[in-house]
């Protein structure tokens, strides 16, 4: 009975040590801005992503780019919300993210394509804004303001096409063509 009472303490203790949440209102700092140094366009992708690696290039393989240990946390849109479309705005209004601690690490990155799907058959800039971190805890009483966080970001890094396996194949074999031609000349 002991040993039951010490490991559900235990258990009780990791759990209530793990639980956190922080509240962040978080915008661009003037405007985000595309490879060319203009605006993003109204719609292109934002992502705010939890680090859990080193904050590098978009993994493709993964859901929405995210991997290598970082976890995507919320996603919003150039524009959105605001009048017009604004070309290189970004505003996301005090949110609670329960999945992120205070001494969790959390960069942007942005993107200048409109939707992921099919992207990484096209190519694609993007960027990610320096990491921060030390948030506030909300947990107090009264729970402190949100965190304000002026982000600056721009989509200086390009991601080059991956071609499609038909591609690939079709390539291979007008190669063994010419192979096979040039042994028999």
């Amino acid at each position: 009975m002991k040993k039951l009472a010490v490991s559900v303490i235990a258990t009780f203790a990791a759990s209530v040590v793990a639980f956190g949440a922080v509240n962040i209102n978080w915008f661009s700092n003037p405007t985000a801005l595309d490879e060319t140094g203009a605006p993003l366009v109204a719609g292109s992708i934002v992502q705010l992503i939890k680090a859990g690696g080193a904050m590098g290039a978009p993994d493709l393989a993964a859901p929405d780019f995210v991997g290598g240990g970082d976890t995507l946390v919320d996603t919003i849109a150039v524009g959105a919300g605001l009048a017009g479309g604004a070309d290189g705005v970004f505003f996301q209004p005090a949110t609670t993210y329960d999945s992120v601690l205070p001494t969790d690490t959390l960069y942007v990155r942005a993107y200048n394509v409109q939707s992921l799907a099919g992207a990484e058959l096209t190519g694609f800039w993007y960027g990610n804004s320096p990491g921060k971190s030390d948030w506030k805890d909300p947990a107090g009483s009264p729970p402190p303001p949100p965190d304000n966080w002026s982000v600056e970001v721009a989509t200086t890094s390009w991601m080059p096409p991956i071609p499609e396996p038909s591609t690939v194949m079709l390539a291979l074999a007008g190669l063994a063509m010419i192979a096979i031609r040039k042994i028999r000349k």
